[in-house]
């Protein structure tokens, strides 16, 4: 695309061009060039609305902030609606980390049996990675199931005390 002032230097041009050749006043010559100039401004000076340009701002948010929670979210979908093996890395990483407080090694063998058992099947074969395309239904299921499992264990019920007068 031409620039600007390339317009404007060719409509200079062809107003001296008429400015000599037909024999107008200086003023009408000057008038042309700034209409014509005017126009330029309008029509090329303006973006190409079939190509718009999105505004380019830069963000000072904090780390941390909503928006790192926001882009973290958005990089767990892949293009086909699955979940990226990055999303499934991140969860398998937390898993890990609430089964340890549990005292279960998700990485050993011989306590498959026990991992499989807290976290379920599903969750169990997603965290490994079992589940070909996995969806964001497993993702938020196998959350919940992270979020249902209790360091501390199970809560004891406690009994209502009578009060005694």
């Amino acid at each position: 695309m031409i620039r600007f002032w390339v317009y404007v230097a060719i409509q200079a041009v062809v107003a001296a061009v008429l400015h000599l050749a037909i024999g107008t006043d200086l003023a009408h010559t000057l008038m042309a060039l700034v209409a014509s100039v005017a126009v330029t401004v309008m029509v090329v000076g303006q973006q190409d609305p079939r190509q718009p340009r999105w505004p380019r701002h830069e963000s000072r948010a904090k780390q941390g902030a909503r928006d790192d929670v926001s882009d973290l979210s958005w990089s767990f979908m892949s293009r086909d609606d699955a979940v990226t093996p990055r999303a499934v890395a991140a969860v398998r990483s937390a898993t890990a980390s609430r089964l340890r407080l549990l005292g279960v090694d998700l990485d050993d063998p011989q306590q498959t049996e026990t991992s499989r058992g807290l976290l379920g099947d599903e969750a169990y074969d997603f965290v490994e990675s079992r589940t070909d395309h996995p969806t964001v239904h497993q993702l938020a299921r196998t959350i919940d199931r992270l979020a249902d499992l209790d360091p501390a264990g199970p809560t004891p019920q406690t009994h209502p005390t009578r009060s005694t007068r």
